[in-house]
């Protein structure tokens, strides 16, 4: 059994939690969006862990180039796998002792990971993925809470900026890790981190036009604005050479691209984790 397989079963064990969670949840729509706020939450975290401080090593056997294979098990295992369970635990409210089995779990499925060789630690310790997911668990359970009973206006505007930022920066990352595009300006040797160095902040300052313009103004009219400034940010980073293409891939696909991002946004935007009316049951 290849690398990839292990990997994989991560993803399909993930998929089949959240599959359950949203059949016997049945409100689709709320659930699907605190399933994207809380993978770009883990997104996030693990960019500094493992990018920053370059705490770990993915190997799913993939590529040849050790970051971009890291790139790739870190969406597979945290969009899935760390995504699945989170969202079981906060649509079920589970006990705490359920959190600490499934950090167990975690912890299991790590060693035996580190067992085959197809992942390897740095400074980081399994113990430390231990205590990182019983945190991780009890806060966004917690926020699911806030959500569904107090409405907490700040945290729902939390929830939809790391939304934008998830549905801006992961269709870039995965057109870079299949070689189609590129942003850097240098700051690493490396080919992929010089991108992820770069992409995180980029596109966590641009998701700030989405908080702006459709969540805090809240007017059907300035929904077109982040289309515009989207497009002239991205136009403005191929003339600088920071964006650039490969294989065919264009100014004019990503657009279309981000346009569809865009689109879904504005439709969780107005549709789940609504603050006037309590949807997540």
């Amino acid at each position: 059994m290849t690398n990839l397989y292990w990997y994989h079963g991560l993803t399909i064990f993930g998929l089949v939690l959240i599959i359950f969670t949203l059949f016997k949840k049945k409100s689709i729509i709320d659930l699907f969006s605190f399933f994207l706020f809380v993978s770009a939450l883990a997104y996030l975290c693990e960019v500094v862990i493992l990018f920053v401080f370059n705490s770990y090593t993915y190997k799913p056997g993939l590529f040849a180039d050790s970051i971009q294979e890291s790139i790739y098990g870190h969406l597979v295992c945290n969009g899935f796998f760390w995504g699945g369970f989170t969202l079981l635990v906060a649509a079920f409210q589970l006990k705490y002792y359920w959190i600490f089995l499934i950090s167990g779990f975690f912890m299991l499925v790590e060693e035996i990971f580190l067992k085959l060789g197809i992942y390897t630690h740095h400074w980081w310790r399994t113990y430390m993925t231990g205590i990182v997911v019983v945190v991780f668990l009890f806060i966004t359970r917690k926020c699911f809470w806030i959500m569904k009973e107090e409405k907490h206006k700040l945290l729902r505007f939390t929830a939809f900026y790391l939304i934008a930022w998830l549905l801006l920066l992961g269709p870039s990352v995965i057109l870079l890790i299949l070689n189609k595009q590129h942003f850097g300006i240098g700051l690493n040797n490396n080919y992929f981190l010089d991108d992820i160095l770069f992409d995180v902040p980029y596109h966590l300052i641009l998701s700030l036009v989405y908080i702006f313009f459709i969540n805090f103004l809240n007017k059907s009219y300035w929904e077109i604005a982040p289309f515009l400034v989207v497009l002239l940010s991205d136009y403005i980073m191929m003339r600088l050479n920071i964006l650039t293409f490969n294989d065919g891939w264009n100014l004019f696909y990503l657009t279309q691209l981000r346009y569809l991002c865009l689109g879904l946004y504005i439709i969780l935007e107005k549709h789940s984790l609504n603050i006037d009316s309590t949807r997540i049951t």
